[in-house]
């Protein structure tokens, strides 16, 4: 068994993924389909709290609150979002924060079959602290999976999954209402049959 010298040090071993790996694909896939889901019920409970809040300024008023409720999480959870993935392995805090985002997406569809603004744009609101809280595990876990020579690579097309996730995740949240308020469904709790858990 060879012995090491004293005082020699021994470089760590890198990570050898590439943008083809399971570990990688499986969490660009993760990314996608929840920044798509998070978009489409703040794009999809906007329209509908401008259509039940009352008062002149409804319309003004639940846009702001689709974004305030959105992004304050972030500001509010920059330093615990950091302090998690840095204590704990960065694989449970990703496992952790989907099956936050399940839970969240329950409460969701009950606030959309009940049509109130408050549980509407809490919901919102509780998607946006579950994807402050995985951001910096998820973007700390691709210097652990890919290869140094594959991680500007790596961040690029995660980056422009998300963009293209949250575009889509926009156009399908106003689509679906427009299909639902054309057919009345939504006043009798049909919206909530068809949002992406």
């Amino acid at each position: 068994m060879p012995t090491q010298e004293r005082g020699a040090t021994v470089s760590p071993r890198l990570p050898t993924g590439r943008l083809r790996s399971g570990s990688y694909l499986g969490l660009l896939v993760t990314q996608f389909l929840g920044t798509f889901n998070d978009n489409m019920f703040r794009w999809l409970a906007v329209p509908i709290g401008q259509r039940v809040m009352v008062g002149e300024s409804a319309e003004t008023s639940a846009l702001v609150l689709g974004g305030v409720c959105f992004t304050l999480p972030y500001l509010l959870l920059v330093a615990t979002a950091g302090s998690l993935a840095d204590r704990y392995p960065k694989r449970n805090v990703i496992i952790g924060c989907k099956v936050a985002e399940f839970a969240i997406m329950i409460f969701g569809v009950a606030a959309l079959i009940s049509l109130k603004p408050v549980l509407l744009f809490a919901a919102v609101m509780m998607l946006g602290a579950q994807s402050a809280l995985f951001g910096p595990a998820k973007f700390g876990s691709l210097p652990e999976m890919l290869h140094p020579s594959q991680l500007s690579k790596g961040n690029g097309v995660m980056g422009l999954a998300t963009v293209v996730a949250s575009a889509l995740g926009m156009v399908g949240g106003f689509r679906l209402f427009a299909i639902l308020d054309q057919r009345g469904l939504f006043a009798q709790g049909g919206a909530g049959a068809v949002v992406p858990a």
